[in-house]
């Protein structure tokens, strides 16, 4: 089976990088996964969009910040199947 690679969500963009982690089953030692690592510039570009989202996220009124926290928790609630086997291959534990 072909590992997916998992890469790094900055600034709106989905990025993936030529460092990688390997995520694998503690229990089989199978990789089942890579994950993309940051690297310095990387990391700049992610706090530099941190503070530009904060920045308009903050003049949001309450009630609209509270919908968007809502939308959020939607999506997780939509995709717990697809998270909850994730994580079972990640960490070999059992729903």
């Amino acid at each position: 089976m072909m590992a997916r690679r998992f890469g790094l969500w900055i600034d709106g963009a989905y990025r993936i990088t030529e460092s990688v982690e390997a995520i694998f089953n503690p229990y089989t030692g199978e990789v089942f996964a890579e994950a993309c690592l940051a690297g310095e510039r990387e990391i700049d570009q992610a706090i530099c969009a941190a503070v530009k989202a904060f920045a308009s996220f903050r003049s949001l009124s309450r009630g609209r910040r509270a919908e968007l926290l809502r939308g959020i928790a939607e999506e997780i609630r939509r995709n717990r199947e697809e998270l909850a086997t994730w994580i079972v291959r990640e960490t070999d534990r059992r729903l």
